[in-house]
């Protein structure tokens, strides 16, 4: 994804609304990512009720963290289409 954002910004042609939107979703899943990482709490829970609740927690996050990683491939895709088009 890196390279793709470089290639964007360093190629004028790609300087497109598509382009745009794309990359401002991009922005949007990885803050979206962010915000989920830094809710991860790493300390070991004290006691089994805190150890179940976490767990619980925890597969939640995982299926949110696995969304946004699947949109964020989508994006991937459409931003690979998009410089293919138009270099």
């Amino acid at each position: 994804m890196n390279c793709i954002a470089e290639l964007v910004r360093s190629t004028p042609k790609l300087h497109t609304g598509d382009t745009e939107k794309v990359l401002i979703r991009c922005r949007g899943y990885a803050e979206k990512l962010e915000l989920l990482f830094k809710g991860i709490d790493v300390k070991p829970p004290a006691n089994t009720p805190q150890k179940a609740w976490r767990a619980v927690c925890a597969l939640e996050r995982e299926k949110e963290i696995m969304a946004l990683f699947e949109s964020l491939g989508r994006e991937k895709l459409s931003l690979t289409s998009l410089t293919l088009l138009n270099v």
